[in-house]
Order: structure tokens, then C-alpha cells, then sequence
């Protein structure tokens, strides 16, 4: 699944189709995604890599399966709630153009088959003050309110601006945040003192909240037992 077409979502898929198309052993069987027509994206870059990594997922012979929102897929024993799509930014935004990608984020929520949810927010702008334009502010909680709430969470836009506020955060809950930036501008202080991440770094921790960083290099996995998530490196 590629949330939406910037570098940095879908550049990792890039590199792991040069390196293992080839390899007979490893199928792609289905490419999940919702990009918005050319016509309604601005930024060439955008145009270009969404085009591109469709045109790479084909090439390895994937079902292309474009979602949209209330879709429930099912792999193996966990179920994914697809909770936004583009449409729904478009369908709030006057010109009917999206400004930048972001906004085309697919918002899904992971169900483990124990129950354990996962919201996974990508760079969805929650924040309607982003980019000074209409972004549909607070939307998931308006649509979801409550079932929002998940064990486990990862920061939207990477805890930058624009990305989530504590509103949202509040709803969902989390007991353990995946923060998808490198440590060292966690630790730095550029994230966790801005006023859209102090659920984590305030409220949070007082609730016994943990949130992990992406390590530099390394690969995060989020491992469950009896419901509760543990990370590895």
C-alpha cells in the first residue's frame, strides 16, 4: 500500500522493486493505493511518482487495487479499515484541486485478530490551518469520533506541522506511538516541544504512552502478544 505519492512514502517501494522483481521467490500480488487524477494535482513530482510506482507494480504483474474509503480487505487474520481517501479532501475543497499531496493520504486502522487496532495516519493534514487552505479540519474525528481509539499509532506527517493535532490524539488514545522520523530530531526537541505533539510528550506520559523513533538506518517491527505490542529493532 502506498498512502500517497511523495518520495518519502514511495521511494522505499521503488528501491525494493529494483531489487527483487527479478528474484523469482518474491511475488507481488496486489499494489493498494488512491492517487488523484493528473488533473487534479498540481505538483509534477507528485504526477510523476504516483505514475511511476504504478507503472513499477505493473511491471511486476500486481493486481492494481485502487481503495476507497469503508473498504474492510482482510489478509490472513488482520483486517484493514480503509478510513480516508483522497475523494473525501477533494469532495471539502472548493476548487476541486489538490494543493499538495498530502492530502491524498490513505488513513487506515490495522485490527489484529486479537482485537489489538493500529492507526496508521501517513501524512493525512488534520490540522486545517496547513498550507492555509481547506483540509477538512478534524474530519476523521468528526466521521469516527470514538472508533478512532487504537493501541498503537504512528505520528501524522512525522510529527511535523500540518500533520495532527492533539484533538485527534486524544480520541485515538494510543498506549504506544511509532514517531516515523529519525532520532535525532526527536531528541533534538524540534518535535516533541511544538504544541501538536504534547499529547506524547505531556499528556502521554503521564499516561504511560511510549513512543519509539525510527532508529537512523535501522527497521522498526511491531511485534503482539495477548494484545499487547512490543517493538524490535
Amino acid at each position: 500500500m502506498i498512502t500517497h505519492a511523495h518520495s518519502d512514502h514511495v521511494g522505499g517501494f521503488v528501491k525494493f522493486v529494483n531489487k527483487y522483481s527479478s528474484d523469482k521467490t518474491i511475488k507481488l500480488k496486489q499494489f493498494l493505493f488512491n492517487f488523484p487524477d493528473d488533473s487534479k494535482v498540481t505538483g509534477e513530482w507528485e504526477k510523476h511518482d504516483q505514475n511511476w510506482a504504478k507503472s513499477l507494480a505493473k511491471s511486476w504483474g500486481a493486481e492494481m487495487l485502487k481503495v476507497h474509503t469503508g473498504n474492510v480487505l482482510y489478509y490472513a487474520d488482520i483486517k484493514i479499515n480503509i478510513l480516508y481517501t483522497q475523494e473525501n479532501y477533494l469532495a471539502c475543497n472548493a476548487n476541486g484541486i489538490m494543493k499538495e499531496d498530502n492530502g491524498a493520504s490513505i488513513v487506515t486502522q490495522f485490527v489484529m485478530a486479537d482485537g489489538t487496532k493500529v492507526l496508521v495516519g501517513a501524512d493525512h493534514p488534520v490540522d486545517g490551518t496547513y498550507e492555509g487552505a481547506n483540509w477538512c479540519e478534524n474530519a476523521l474525528v468528526k466521521y469516527y469520533g470514538t472508533a478512532l481509539e487504537s493501541k498503537v499509532v504512528s505520528t501524522f506527517h512525522h510529527g511535523y506541522g500540518g500533520g495532527a493535532n492533539n484533538v485527534i490524539y486524544s480520541v485515538i488514545k494510543p498506549k504506544l506511538v511509532l514517531w516515523d522520523v529519525d532520532d535525532a530530531r526527536v531528541s533534538a526537541g524540534s518535535l516533541t516541544t511544538v504544541a501538536h505533539n504534547t499529547y506524547f510528550t505531556t499528556n502521554g506520559k503521564a499516561n504511560g504512552v511510549k513512543y519509539y523513533t525510527a532508529g537512523g538506518s535501522s527497521v522498526t517491527v511491531l511485534q503482539f502478544a495477548n494484545g499487547n505490542p512490543s517493538v524490535k529493532r
